[in-house]
């Protein structure tokens, strides 16, 4: 692996805690007319599987480099990647906490709290993570082209259509 990878690795690892996580969520955008907007109640629906409004999608793209991680020898670096990518900080506790609070009860009659049935992207990010880690040997962006949306407090959920053509899916 490059130096300047190993770089935009630990950057991008670093940069994790500072992200606004969740503080936009079903806040309007700019780009609403090009997009497949969500609200709490679809995505707590989603539950036990969180991806599913991605169809075959994320396997699409995560095939690839699980391949090139495996085909260069990165295994290494891949698993401290997995234990290095978090999604956590203040506005990640805010959320949940404000959740909670908005909720008390069960959610629904799910027998679950609804802080419960949300799953962090945490898969969505990691992979962001490995395209970084590879992206000396090729150029992949589907999961980075990404985190923009979480930079600004929101959450894409998936995608209608058929890709690339289509629309993102955000909450």
């Amino acid at each position: 692996m490059s130096r300047s990878n190993q770089d935009a690795v630990v950057s991008f690892v670093e940069e994790l805690p500072r992200i606004p996580w969740c503080s936009a969520l079903g806040e309007p955008t700019d780009s609403d007319e090009l997009l497949v907007r969500v609200s709490l109640d679809d995505v707590l629906a989603l539950h036990p599987h969180p991806y599913q409004l991605w169809g075959d999608l994320l396997v699409a793209h995560e095939a690839p480099v699980d391949r090139l991680i495996l085909s260069s020898g990165r295994l290494g670096a891949d698993d401290a990647l997995q234990s290095s990518v978090r999604i956590n900080g203040d506005s990640v506790n805010d959320f949940f906490v404000n959740l909670a609070q908005a909720y008390p009860d069960y959610y629904k009659g799910s027998y679950q709290y609804a802080y419960e049935l949300i799953d962090p992207p945490v898969r969505l990010v990691l992979y962001a993570a490995r395209e970084i880690l590879l992206s000396d040997l090729a150029d992949m962006h589907f999961f980075r082209d990404l985190m923009p949306w979480f930079k600004c407090g929101h959450w894409p959920m998936g995608w209608q259509g058929q890709w690339p053509d289509g629309k993102l899916i955000l909450w």
